[in-house]
Formats: structure tokens, C-alpha cells, sequence
């Protein structure tokens, strides 16, 4: 633009076609919207930056915004629009999906599954690790592998693999803690043994072994008590049944 050239109406007289506004000043423009942004492009005038209000910034694509910037916060997706947001790796090109039009976040997937609001997804084995900040290493994780459910912890390790499994979740619906080779609804290996104690003073520590019978009533009861002696560190123990009149009583001690 030129000494000569005037401004008629919004449109500037003589048409010197496309030119270079340099200046050291600020070049204002109106507020714009969404579908008539104030910035746009010749050929596509309904995709540009426009101000939704003030100290906003927003960026709209075919009359839609599609992010929004304020004095507090970035919003993709203001309006709920059907519109993806995906975040791309070095080799994952969804690294991070969200699924605006199922509301699903997925990571490693862009198909996360409709009835899960996280679907995290890998080749063979996905996980959750958890590191102690500062340490640069992982301490404990979570990890799908085949339908098996582990939960990991040990040293400082660099990997998942790393880990050990404490606790496994076979699709059996097998529990093993210590074993990673269940055998009953609840396996548990270890040479410390197991412990079920009494949160109260004064309180017998109990295990009940419950049986169904034949009308599904899980109604057999059977009990093995530890009965503290006063304030000493002793013990009794006692065995207990449940008889017709649905009573516990002591049958060895």
C-alpha cells in the first residue's frame, strides 16, 4: 500500500492485487465469529481466527470453532462439536485419542471402546506404571497380558518387565498373591504366611468358612477363632459349627 491509495468503505481503492503489509505498528480487525472469522482466507472465508470475547482468541474450521484461547485455559471442542483431538509420537500416530463424538479417550488406539471412558491399547502387553518423582525409574505398575491382570512393584526399574508380579488376576477369576500360577480362587504362596487380625481390644480374631446348601443359602458356616488371654501375648484357639438352630457353637478349643 501506498501513499496514494485510499480506503473506500473495507475494500482498498486501487486493487494493488497481493501485497505485504509491513509495519511496526498493530494492524486491528474486527471480532469476527466462528463462521465469518476476522483473519480468514480468500478462498475459504469461514476458516480462520476470530475474538469470542474478551481476551479470547479462537481458531475455527469450516464455521466451527475448534479451540479457544483464554487469560486461564485452552479448550478444544468448546461448542461440543463432534470433532476428534488427537496427539501424535514419534511411531504411534495416537498416542492420545479422545473420541469427541463417543465421549472415549484412548490412548495408543483411536477406536476406544464406547462402554469404557479410557481404552488403552499396545501390541502385546499395556500397562500403567507409577514413578516416584525424581527417580527416574518405575516402582510399581498395572498390566493386562492375555486377559491376566498383574499388579507389579519391586526395585527401581527402567521397565514394566522389570517389575515383579505381587498379585495376579487370572481370566479364570483365580487370585494369586506370590504365585503367578493360581490354582484356587484365592492362591497364597509365601513363606510369612497370611494373618487376619482384630482392629479392636479385647476382640477374638476370626475366619469363617462358609458353605452353600442345597437351596443356594450360603448358610454352613464353619469358624476358627483366635481368643486373646487378658492382656498377655496368649492365645486359644477354637473351632465352631453352626447347628440346625443356625448357632454357632464351640466344638474344640
Amino acid at each position: 500500500v501506498n501513499a496514494s491509495a485510499a480506503i473506500a468503505g473495507t475494500k482498498i481503492s486501487p486493487d494493488f492485487g497481493s501485497q505485504n503489509i509491513d509495519t511496526t505498528g498493530i494492524v486491528k480487525v474486527g471480532d469476527g465469529s466462528a463462521s465469518a472469522p476476522s483473519l480468514a482466507f480468500s478462498d475459504d472465508t469461514n476458516t480462520g481466527i476470530f475474538q469470542p470475547g474478551n481476551n479470547q482468541v479462537g481458531i475455527s474450521c469450516n464455521g466451527t470453532e475448534v479451540v479457544e484461547f483464554g487469560t486461564s485455559e485452552a479448550v478444544f471442542n468448546d461448542t461440543g462439536a463432534d470433532i476428534n483431538f488427537r496427539i501424535e509420537g514419534d511411531t504411534n500416530a495416537n498416542l492420545f485419542f479422545v473420541d469427541a463424538g463417543n465421549d472415549a479417550v484412548g490412548i495408543g488406539t483411536s477406536s476406544p471402546l464406547t462402554d469404557a471412558q479410557l481404552t488403552i491399547s499396545a501390541d502385546d502387553t499395556p500397562g500403567i506404571a507409577f514413578q516416584r518423582s525424581g527417580s527416574g525409574k518405575f516402582e510399581t505398575a498395572i498390566q493386562i497380558s492375555s486377559g491376566h491382570f498383574h499388579f507389579k512393584a519391586g526395585a527401581d526399574s527402567s521397565t514394566i518387565a522389570g517389575l515383579s508380579d505381587v498379585m495376579k488376576i487370572e481370566s479364570t477369576g483365580n487370585v494369586g498373591i506370590g504365585t503367578t500360577s493360581p490354582a484356587y480362587i484365592l492362591d497364597v504362596n509365601g513363606d510369612g504366611g497370611g494373618a487376619f487380625s482384630a482392629t479392636t481390644n479385647s476382640t477374638n480374631g476370626q475366619l469363617s468358612i462358609v458353605g452353600k446348601n442345597s437351596s443356594g443359602g450360603v448358610s454352613a458356616i464353619s469358624r476358627i477363632k483366635s481368643y486373646p488371654d487378658g492382656s498377655s501375648n496368649q492365645s486359644h484357639m477354637a473351632f465352631e459349627t453352626r447347628n440346625s438352630s443356625s448357632t454357632m457353637v464351640e466344638a474344640m478349643r
